[in-house]
């Protein structure tokens, strides 16, 4: 097992204090460096930078951060909902870990559009 023991800590989102959902930094007694790669083959759309190393996704209208020894996790909704989703999220690494000799790791990052890419896309029929 990958994961057996962590620390949540709970707090609103630093940009929005006001916030009615809450952000979670999972902090973890092992290293998860190396499931990064096979978690990245089963995320879609992951941003991968190795050398950092980090992966961040979306699922489900959260965005989820994996670190060496951190899990974060926005969108939640109150202590019992990140406890739930941490332990949920914690299970799969460690399920992703035990089947690794069956995912081909991945390396590759979904790039987000750059907005002078998008600029260029659009038909500059608006003058103003």
């Amino acid at each position: 097992m990958l994961i057996d023991d962590y620390e949540i800590e709970l707090s609103t989102p630093a940009c929005d204090l006001e916030s009615a959902f809450y952000a979670a930094k999972v902090r973890l007694s092992s290293d998860i460096s190396e499931v990064l790669p096979y978690v990245n083959a089963k995320v879609e759309k992951g941003e991968f930078i190795p050398g950092i190393p980090v992966l961040v996704w979306r699922k489900d209208g959260r965005r989820y951060a994996l670190r060496p020894h951190e899990i974060a996790i926005s969108g939640l909704e109150d202590r019992d909902h990140a406890n739930e989703l941490v332990a949920t999220t914690a299970e799969w690494i460690n399920s992703v870990w035990e089947d690794r000799k069956n995912i081909e790791p991945s390396y590759a990052s979904f790039e987000k559009p750059r907005v002078l890419d998008i600029y260029k896309l659009l038909p500059r029929t608006n003058c103003k």
